[in-house]
């Protein structure tokens, strides 16, 4: 019986790393519609709607099981991390659009 196919520690990371970078650049028509709104909340919602889906694949690619304590930690701070990096992807979008 053949095992199935399973992907690396470094071969995870760097799919959720370019997920993370790339999600901000591929929507960024989208972004700039929120920001032409110019409303907080709207803000709020597009940075939390990212960090949430950057934090759930996050969470799919360490197998979609209950986190113990050291599972659920890298899942926290991997939206920790998403939601700086797209804080600052957003404003720089923001300080550069036409």
């Amino acid at each position: 019986m053949t095992e199935p196919f399973t992907l690396s520690v470094g071969a995870k990371l760097l799919i959720w790393f370019l997920f993370v970078v790339f999600l901000p650049v591929l929507t960024v028509f989208f972004i700039k519609r929120v920001l032409d709104m110019e409303s907080n909340f709207a803000n709020f919602m597009l940075l939390a709607a990212f960090t949430v889906l950057d934090m759930a694949l996050a969470w799919i690619l360490t197998g979609l099981r209950m986190p113990g304590f050291w599972r659920g930690l890298l899942i926290v701070l991997s939206g920790i991390a998403a939601g700086f990096y797209n804080t600052h992807a957003c404003a720089l979008i923001k300080k550069y659009r036409s």
